[in-house]
């Protein structure tokens, strides 16, 4: 009888948990990594739509108070909010692209913040212009992370577990509506 070469059942089973041991470490930094890339597609739309906005600022005296009012494509058409008070709202999916203008001040605020999956309430702020007096006095034109703590879609993670994807460092509370991180 000749002898058969083969695995045996614990040798298979070995094999089998040593690939479920490195599937359960390598899934978190894949769900890391995608959600880098779709966070870097919404920032570079929120940078032209603030960019967009200052050049409003500059051929018309004023901010804008609508997407419309800027000489931009803006490719996501639903109206989903990230934010509950918001001048102005597009989304598509995944995220809501917010125009934010406070009365008292004059700031103007354009957010895009994550409305579904894992990281869920967390997004980013884009500070046009400040206003007197407010929270942003030093962060004008300037990203910032954020994880909404209410007032719209709510982060439900860690605090800072989502912008210490991006290496933010904590900036400020804002009330009880987010944090806010500042963006290397």
């Amino acid at each position: 009888m000749k002898d058969k070469q083969a695995f045996t059942l614990i040798e298979l089973l070995v094999v089998v948990l040593i690939i479920g041991i490195l599937a359960s470490v390598a899934l978190p930094q894949y769900q890391k990594a995608v959600e880098k890339s779709k966070a870097t597609q919404a920032l570079t739309l929120l940078k032209s739509v603030g960019q967009a906005a200052l050049t409003y600022q500059l051929a018309n005296g004023e901010y804008p108070s609508s997407f419309d009012e800027l000489a931009i494509e803006i490719p996501w058409t639903g109206t989903t909010s990230w934010y509950s008070s918001c001048l102005d709202t597009r989304s598509n999916n995944d995220w809501s692209l917010q125009m934010y203008k406070t009365m008292n001040t004059g700031a103007l605020l354009l957010y895009a913040g994550r409305l579904t999956g894992p990281y869920k309430g967390g997004g980013f702020v884009f500070v046009v212009s400040p206003g007197e007096g407010t929270l942003y006095a030093n962060e004008v034109q300037q990203f910032l992370c954020a994880e909404r703590i209410s007032g719209g879609v709510t982060f439900g993670g860690t605090a800072g577990s989502y912008c210490k994807l991006f290496n933010a460092t904590q900036l400020t509370s804002h009330g009880e509506t987010f944090r806010s991180y500042r963006m290397p």
